[in-house]
Formats: C-alpha cells, structure tokens, sequence
C-alpha cells in the first residue's frame, strides 16, 4: 500500500510516534506500505519552526530532511491534482485513514491529524 504521510503524521513519526494511534503506527512501521511525502511538508516545517512553533522539533528544516532520509519515506512533488484531491479531504477532523484514486501512478492512503 502507498501510504502519503502529512506534516504531522511525519513529525510524530519522527518524535518515536509520539501521538499516533497504534492503527496509525503499524500502518507506518509495516515494511510492506511505500511511504511518500510532499516536498511541501519540508517548507511547511521550515516556515513554522522559523516562527518557533514546533518547540518540540528541534533541529528545523534540516533535520526534518535528515529524518526523511533515513527512513523508509520518498520526497513526491506537488501536482495540481493532487492539490484539489486534497482539499476535498480536508473537510475531515482527526485522525483518518483515506483512501484517494489518484489516475497516474499512485493510489494513496492519506494519514492525517488537524
């Protein structure tokens, strides 16, 4: 399963899963699910840790990247397709699991927290 990993879904997952469900968590940590996040997540943290509000991520940017690196998880583009298919899951609060057809190449399961 391709599993796209939102900003904070990955923050925790960085954090040693630090607010993830155990749902969430044995989705992440089976090494049969393909994890992909967007490069916007990277901005995203870059933009909030330079206003301090991610007091609980040391390390900013950089070491948001370094932790994409050394985990199972592919850096993914934003296409304007995606963007809008997003948007329509956003209507959700809390934790989901989502299925999204995406008509190219990647069928998602989305993992997200607001």
């Amino acid at each position: 399963m391709k599993i796209l990993v939102d900003t904070h879904v990955a923050l925790w997952l960085f954090n040693d899963y630090e607010n993830l469900s155990q749902v969430a968590s044995d989705y992440l940590r089976d090494e049969k699910n393909e994890l992909y996040i967007s490069i916007a997540s990277a901005w995203e943290v870059a933009i909030k840790h330079s206003l301090g509000k991610l007091p609980e991520f040391d390390g900013g940017v950089q070491r948001f990247l370094h932790a994409i690196q050394d985990n199972p998880i592919q850096i993914i583009g934003i296409h304007p397709e995606y963007v809008k298919r997003v948007e329509d899951c956003m209507s959700y609060k809390g934790e989901r699991l989502m299925k999204a057809n995406f008509e190219d190449k990647f069928e998602f399961i989305f993992l997200y927290r607001i």
